[in-house]
C-alpha cells in the first residue's frame, strides 16, 4: 500500500487517458486530491483528465495537513523540481531515486494548463520548440550529475552553433517609425528563406507573432501595425531555410512615436 506524501492517506491506482489516447497508471489520493506518477507520465498525462481528478478529493481544507514529502515507493524525500517547465507558483516533487512526481490537485491542473497553453502556442504559430525541457519535465530531470553536465554542455554548444549560423544568415534589421503607430522592419537573409518576427512590450506575456515572407527570398519587409505610442517593443526574427530547422535571431528593439 502506497502512502500520499501530502497527507498520508492510502492512494488509489487509478488508469486514466494520455495526451497520445494512450493508456497510463497512477496513483490517487481521494483524501487530499494528490496524484503521483512514474517519471515521465506526468507529461503523458491529458489536460482533460488534469481536471477529472483535481475534482475527486473529499477533503477541501488542507492548511492543517502535515505533509510527508516521502516518496510512496521507496520513502526517499521528495525534492521540489525547479525548470524552466515548471511555472514558479506550481510546486512540482520528484524522488531523485526513481523519479517519481507527485502534486497536488490544484497545481495537476494548473501544470497541464500552463503546458497545453504552451504548445498550442508554438503550434498555432509553427515556431519551434526553444527545448522540449522548456515544456515538459525531463525524465529524472537529469539528476544525475554526469549525464547533467553531458546533456548541459551538449546543449550549450548547439545553441551556440546555431546562434553562430543565425547571425551569418540574418542581417540586423532596420527600424523605419511612422507616425500612425506603426513599423516597417526589413532584414535580409544570406540564403533565400521563410521568415516570422515576434515582438512584444516589457508588460505582455506573450509576443505577437506574424509571417513576413511565406516563399523564399532574401530581402524580408513587414509591417507592424497597432502598436501602442511612445512605446519600446522587443522583437526577433525567425527564419526557415530548410524544412524543419528555424533560426532564430538576437532580442532587437524599437520605440514607437
Amino acid at each position: 500500500m502506497l502512502l500520499c506524501p501530502k497527507c498520508n492517506h492510502s492512494l488509489t491506482p487509478l488508469t486514466v487517458n494520455t495526451e497520445g489516447h494512450g493508456r497510463i497508471n497512477l496513483e490517487h489520493c481521494y483524501f487530499c486530491g494528490g496524484v503521483w506518477l512514474d517519471h515521465y507520465d506526468i507529461n503523458r498525462l491529458s489536460f482533460h483528465d488534469s481536471i477529472y481528478l483535481s475534482r475527486m478529493a473529499t477533503k477541501e481544507d488542507l492548511a492543517k495537513i502535515n505533509s510527508s514529502n516521502k516518496c510512496p515507493r521507496d520513502g526517499n524525500n521528495l525534492v521540489q523540481i525547479r525548470a524552466e517547465s515548471v511555472p514558479e507558483a506550481i510546486t512540482v516533487l520528484s524522488c531523485l531515486k526513481c523519479g517519481g512526481n507527485f502534486v497536488t490537485k490544484d497545481e495537476l491542473k494548473e501544470l497541464k494548463k500552463a503546458q497545453k497553453i504552451k504548445l498550442d502556442y508554438f503550434k498555432t504559430w509553427k515556431i519551434p520548440l526553444p527545448s522540449i525541457n522548456s515544456v515538459f519535465i525531463p525524465v529524472l530531470l537529469l539528476f544525475v550529475a554526469t549525464i547533467g553536465m553531458y546533456f548541459t554542455a551538449k546543449n550549450i554548444r548547439q545553441t551556440q552553433e546555431a546562434r553562430i549560423k543565425a547571425k551569418e544568415m540574418i542581417s540586423t534589421p532596420t527600424f523605419m517609425v511612422s507616425t500612425v503607430n506603426a513599423v516597417a522592419v526589413n532584414f535580409t537573409t544570406s540564403v533565400p528563406a521563410l521568415s516570422s518576427v515576434s515582438y512584444q512590450t516589457s508588460g505582455e506575456k506573450e509576443p505577437h507573432t506574424v509571417p513576413v515572407s511565406t516563399k523564399k527570398q532574401t530581402q524580408h519587409t513587414v509591417i507592424l501595425r497597432n502598436l501602442e505610442p511612445n512605446t519600446t517593443y522587443s522583437l526577433k526574427i525567425y527564419v526557415e531555410e530548410i524544412p524543419g530547422q528555424i533560426l532564430s535571431s538576437p532580442n532587437y528593439s524599437f520605440i514607437t512615436n
